[in-house]
């Protein structure tokens, strides 16, 4: 079997979003109750799994959420229309893996705790760490430069700067270049004030 993980990140630390259900084109569009858990944005997001035969590998899906927003119950969550000037609607691609594998197909809601320098909330860990993604079509490679403060002065003292690749990833629609490892270590236990991070 096939197994798709679709994940609703709602980018919005307070809770405006409830009761959501997750809907696709592999069903007729009925619709199924996703979980609302905290992602690693620290943030509310909501997941739900399917299933699929491993006859269908590769083959695409619509898909989409409905959800109870303030006062809009029962909202259709997708807000950004598909790439073609002839239409207006409004849903996600999900291309199915080789069979038997699984995949995650996320949606988010708003980029404001997605793109640039993120705190990252990894499963047990005490403290975030800190994620650095950029949007960049045209690049070849990105590198990320991390020159953290000492906090005893307002401006504080320049450490030693970290170096870390920004591996390409392929997100749908346009290429989003993300850390695949958080930065860790001191950071996690100070404040993010005064962290300058480049992308170069």
């Amino acid at each position: 079997m096939i197994t798709v993980r679709f994940v609703f990140m709602t980018g919005i630390k307070q809770r405006l979003f409830r009761n959501a259900w997750l809907c696709g084109s592999w069903n007729g569009w009925i619709e199924m109750p996703m979980q609302e858990i905290s992602a690693n944005d620290g943030c509310p997001a909501f997941v739900a799994e399917a299933t699929f035969a491993d006859s269908e590998a590769g083959r695409t899906h619509h898909w989409g959420v409905r959800l109870d927003a303030p006062d809009a119950p029962h909202a259709w969550a997708i807000n950004p229309e598909v790439h073609d000037a002839d239409s207006q609607q409004r849903y996600r691609e999900a291309a199915l893996p080789v069979a038997g594998e699984m995949r995650e197909e996320r949606y988010y809601f708003t980029d404001c705790r997605r793109l640039g320098a993120q705190k990252f909330y990894s499963a047990g860990a005490g403290s975030p760490a800190l994620r650095f993604s950029v949007w960049a079509p045209n690049a070849k490679q990105v590198e990320t430069v991390f020159l953290p403060f000492y906090l005893s002065t307002p401006y504080g003292n320049l450490k030693q700067g970290k170096k870390g690749s920004v591996p390409n990833r392929d997100i749908t629609f346009y290429p989003l270049w993300e850390s695949e490892t958080p930065i860790t270590g001191p950071i996690g236990s100070i404040s993010f004030v005064f962290l300058p991070l480049m992308g170069i």
